[in-house]
């Protein structure tokens, strides 16, 4: 069974108005498990090596203003789609 990671945006958008630090993204084992919540998610490979680290950081935003993003590797590549 897939697992899911979810950003949950209203989290987001909650802690940047009441100046709070609810936990932003989800984990969720399948389309129904619970959901467990944390400021950070690492995707492992079978040895225990991080490949892709999902991070929340409103107190450091990147430049472009964004606080939830993903670091992967330089072992891995990165495809992507149109």
């Amino acid at each position: 069974m897939m697992h899911l990671i979810h950003i949950n945006r209203h989290k987001i958008v909650k802690n940047r108005k009441h100046g709070t630090k609810e936990a932003p993204i989800a984990v969720r084992r399948g389309r129904s498990g619970s959901a467990q919540y944390g400021s950070e998610a690492n995707v492992v490979d079978e040895k225990g090596n991080v490949i892709v680290s999902f991070k929340y950081t409103p107190e450091k935003p990147l430049s472009c203003g964004a606080v939830v993003y993903a670091e992967v590797s330089p072992h891995y590549r990165v495809a992507v789609q149109a």
